[in-house]
């Protein structure tokens, strides 16, 4: 009652909108317009227009493929828990004067309604969970710190189509459905637990990883012991995981068929973008968690006590044990091995946020067992775990009122804006770059920066340390012809540079004359073996022509997001048709100075 409350007391605007609108995108594309492929997106760009910034400021949300096909980004998982309430909001629009197009106003209050539906579950199916080792006070006291005292909260209220708060329940529905099976023997909560896992996996296909827990609970074993006791549990309870196997199978199968439909592949990579993917070794782990852009840790330090609280499962929910740091560990390598390891905008990290529901277990066993500790132990514990929560309660307000971005947070800025309820001045030298923003050409209108190298490309030479003013080399020529001839590249490791997390890179380059029909680009882009992303390419229509001066072209470009510090920065000219007569290409790297944190 009390999340409805806060919910409702500032009624949520557009929440068909960003990854939301993927995750949407095939109930009214299949139910109302018979389009799953989007061959006919007329009725798709009318919503975006009509209904404006339902694509985020543009449309990413599916992808077109070989055969003419536009394939969805994100798994149907959430359309699939949606869908009664899709149908609610498509019988009410029309009742209330709204258009039955999937997407007025009706439809968004349902998908709310269906957020505080799936919470009440969700949050019930905990407290069956925690209430089979600790008592009522125990449960209670765990529930509210889950709530209150972590972003649970602000993905509950600020973000209600996100996948993230419906996984957290399926997490806790996971627990129920195992304890129920092993405590009943009965095959039908086995099946209860395949088909929530199924339905989370269809949702985000990594959490696939939730099969550890039906599969090692009740798991008695040393350390020593752990794989043969792991293989003949699953010996033992072969039939019940071909059961359960076959049911997620069997619901995944839908997606795997509209895959195939779409694509003409079972198995398709629909995030087509090259900067997204997965990097194993080494993950982004200690960013994820420690780090202040968006540090587990940081932001939701209540999950420390949880983590301390694994190692007293061992002897009050021996059953668990091996299931939940299991689960943890592979989870947590999984979900920071994403490119993308800060999952960007959020309050914290939000890919781990569901996975609060499993580290519940062991919150409830460290709240339980430190009730018989001394006093001089337990008043400490208790006083921190008010003040994480006191802590959590204050910088969910101050993500709301937009003193904590969702993407853009640094250490610097961390310190300078902690317990203050108001801006502060400097906030943008402080806070990582917003990418968000129009990159100016100028470098002098930058936030205060410093060079810390130069380079230059002189005809057929590269020099990398100090190159010499642009004015200086007037007298540099490298004519270039035929189709597809490169000059000399500047290639310098970003990790070489700097040690922050971007750069930006000013180019400048004579141009002294263009052959007619001459086709080509100065490219600056990061390179990743042989991958390459963050690619621009500014071609000879950008060279600006002054009366009485040699053309020239002056850009100004920010790195992307990295994918490794160790990944190259690389800057060549690339001539695809036609004579060029080049001049000098000269490059500053450009270092953004941060105030000191205290």
């Amino acid at each position: 009652m009390l999340l409805i409350l806060l919910l409702f007391r500032d009624p949520p605007g557009n929440v068909i909108s960003w990854d939301a609108l993927g995750y949407y995108l095939y109930l009214p594309a299949v139910l109302i317009h018979n389009d799953p492929y989007l061959l006919d997106q007329e009725w798709l760009h009318q919503a975006l227009d009509q209904y404006g910034g339902l694509g985020g400021g543009g449309f990413y949300q599916a992808h077109q493929v070989e055969n003419g096909h536009w394939v969805m980004k994100y798994t149907m998982g959430l359309s699939v828990l949606w869908a009664p309430f899709f149908a609610l909001g498509h019988v009410l629009a029309p009742l209330f004067g709204y258009a039955a197009d999937g997407f007025s106003r009706p439809y968004q209050l349902a998908l709310v309604a269906g957020e505080m539906v799936y919470v009440w579950i969700g949050l019930r199916w905990l407290a069956a969970v925690l209430a089979h080792w600790w008592t009522d006070r125990v449960v209670s006291v765990t529930l509210v710190l889950v709530v209150l005292a972590t972003n649970y909260l602000h993905q509950v209220l600020f973000s209600n189509t996100m996948s993230h708060v419906y996984l957290f329940s399926l997490h806790a529905g996971t627990l129920y459905a195992t304890i129920r099976w092993q405590a009943t023997g009965r095959r039908g909560y086995l099946v209860l637990c395949a088909a929530i896992i199924g339905i989370a996996a269809l949702i985000r296909p990594v959490e696939i990883v939730l099969v550890v827990i039906p599969l090692l609970w009740s798991l008695d074993a040393k350390p020593r012991q752990f794989m043969r006791k792991a293989l003949e549990r699953i010996r033992m309870h072969r039939t019940d995981l071909m059961i359960a196997g076959l049911v997620i199978l069997g619901v995944g199968s839908a997606q795997l068929v509209y895959w195939k439909l779409a694509s003409g592949e079972f198995l398709h990579m629909s995030y087509a973008s090259p900067d997204e993917g997965f990097r194993f070794f080494p993950p982004y782990t200690i960013q994820a968690l420690f780090g202040f852009r968006k540090g587990w840790f940081v932001y939701t330090p209540l999950m420390v006590f949880a983590v301390v609280g694994l190692f007293r499962t061992w002897r009050v929910g021996p059953e668990a044990a091996w299931s939940l740091v299991i689960f943890v560990s592979l989870n947590t390598y999984v979900v920071t091995s994403w490119s993308n390891w800060w999952y960007s905008e959020s309050f914290g990290h939000r890919g781990l946020m569901q996975s609060i529901a499993v580290l519940a277990v062991p919150l409830g066993a460290l709240i339980q067992g430190s009730a018989t500790w001394p006093r001089g132990l337990r008043w400490p514990c208790h006083a921190a775990l008010a003040g994480v929560l006191c802590l959590s309660l204050f910088q969910t307000w101050q993500a709301y009122v937009g003193l904590l971005p969702g993407s853009r947070m640094s250490f610097s800025y961390y310190a300078a804006i902690f317990g203050m309820t108001h801006g502060i001045p400097d906030a943008d030298q402080r806070l990582l770059v917003d990418r968000m923003a129009p990159l100016p050409t100028d470098p002098l209108v930058l936030p205060v920066h410093r060079v810390v190298r130069k380079a230059a490309i002189l005809g057929d030479r590269v020099l990398l340390n100090n190159a010499p003013g642009l004015e200086e080399l007037s007298d540099v020529h490298h004519v270039m012809e035929g189709p597809d001839a490169f000059s000399p590249a500047i290639r310098i490791p970003f990790e070489e540079l700097t040690d922050g997390a971007h750069l930006r890179v000013s180019l400048k380059a004579t141009v002294h004359s263009i052959g007619p029909g001459a086709d080509g680009a100065f490219v600056i882009t990061m390179d990743r073996g042989d991958h390459s992303y963050g690619y621009r390419g500014y071609d000879l229509s950008s060279v600006v022509r002054p009366e009485g001066g040699a053309p020239y072209l002056s850009v100004l470009y920010l790195t992307p997001e990295l994918f490794s510090r160790g990944d190259v920065l690389s800057i060549y000219y690339w001539n695809r048709s036609g004579r060029v007569d080049l001049g000098a290409i000269t490059v500053d790297f450009l270092e953004q100075e941060v105030p000191p944190a205290f």
